[in-house]
């Protein structure tokens, strides 16, 4: 709740300044990243054990 009423401020200061934009689509709203999708500094393995050592070097369009 404490988050959620961070993101609400951090909107309502963007909106006063018309800064909206900047913050996102999906500002303040929580989702989880599958490990099929990538996800900077974080294991994509896409379900295969061989990939268990590749940590992503980048979040993928989706995460952005």
């Amino acid at each position: 709740m404490k988050i959620a009423g961070e993101r609400d401020e951090e909107l309502a200061k963007a909106k006063e300044e018309g800064k909206e934009e900047e913050l996102g689509l999906m500002h303040g709203i929580p989702f989880s990243v599958k490990d099929l999708i990538n996800q900077k500094g974080f294991l994509s393995t896409v379900g295969c054990a061989y990939l268990c050592n590749d940590f992503a070097k980048e979040d993928s369009v989706i995460v952005k």
